[in-house]
């Protein structure tokens, strides 16, 4: 089993490690991206990184949850100036005509805000390594561009997805449904739902399109990159080495997810005959 693939020229590593320190604070730091989407098992992922003693993650710095913004502007960030969006379908619909159409957007101060995250975190976290994660509909394909594909400052970058996006789809309406999107205790009580298909497809369409326009982005800029998959993060032989490295971090000891999966089977769901059905032959993914 090969655990991610390495995206790029194979000066990654030596880059990361030379290059691209910088010293924010007290502290040499560096810095990397997460590209996720929902469901992808970022938070498990997330509760990884945040094991390692020279790795710190802070999750989505730009999510519409003015409390966790406050949080982060009493560490030394920002204030954003744009409009945040939310992981609905609507805030998802608004981003999408916006993307298409840069000249109706409002002033957005993204890569400063960004900025100042990182160099608030470098006085406080005492780690050399420190990220962000951030989902499809959250960011602009010209401001990803602009603030995680160049050279000044060096990100490295991490490409998480899920394989099986059906999957991912059905995770995502029961986690919307139910409001429930981490758990940390392996007993999941689910009530029966009943899934419209319609929405079903669209998130896990859109899904699918996003993963490609991050490869695309990726390769025309030549930005080296580690691919992971969710069944590949989730799979029990699975080792965090690659990872590691890609980060210039040391290996530590296998650490332990502190999430657990909230969809296990599909037995609550009525309508998963219909699901099947629908998707069958679109190798989108089988349940």
């Amino acid at each position: 089993m090969i655990p991610g693939r390495v995206k790029g020229h194979v000066r990654t590593t030596l880059r990361n490690t030379i290059t691209s320190g910088r010293k924010l604070g007290f502290f040499p730091t560096r810095r990397f991206a997460l590209i996720c989407h929902q469901r992808s098992g970022s938070n498990m992922l997330t509760s990884v990184f945040n094991q390692h003693p020279e790795v710190i993650m802070r999750g989505q710095i730009l999510r519409d949850d003015l409390e966790y913004q406050r949080q982060l502007q009493d560490m030394g960030m920002l204030p954003f100036t744009g409009q945040l969006f939310d992981d609905s379908i609507e805030g998802r619909q608004r981003f999408d005509a916006l993307q298409e159409q840069p000249g109706e957007r409002e002033p957005r101060n993204t890569a400063a805000v960004i900025e100042s995250f990182y160099r608030s975190q470098g006085y406080d976290s005492h780690r050399s390594m420190i990220g962000i994660k951030f989902h499809g509909g959250t960011m602009y394909r010209d401001e990803i561009e602009e603030i995680f594909m160049g050279d000044d400052p060096y990100y490295t970058i991490l490409l998480l997805h899920r394989e099986n996006l059906l999957a991912a789809g059905i995770s995502w309406y029961q986690a919307r449904v139910l409001d429930q999107w981490v758990s940390k205790s392996p007993d999941i009580k689910k009530p029966a739902i009943e899934i419209d298909i319609p929405t079903l497809r669209d998130f896990v369409l859109r899904t699918r399109d996003d993963v490609a326009e991050w490869k695309a982005l990726l390769a025309k800029h030549q930005h080296p990159y580690l691919e992971l998959t969710y069944e590949q993060i989730t799979a029990p032989d699975f080792s965090y080495d690659p990872i590691w490295q890609q980060l210039g971090v040391e290996s530590i000891p296998t650490p332990k997810p502190k999430t657990y999966k909230l969809l296990k089977d599909y037995s609550h769901i009525s309508n998963i005959a219909a699901i099947r059905a629908e998707f069958a032959g679109m190798g989108l993914g089988e349940v």
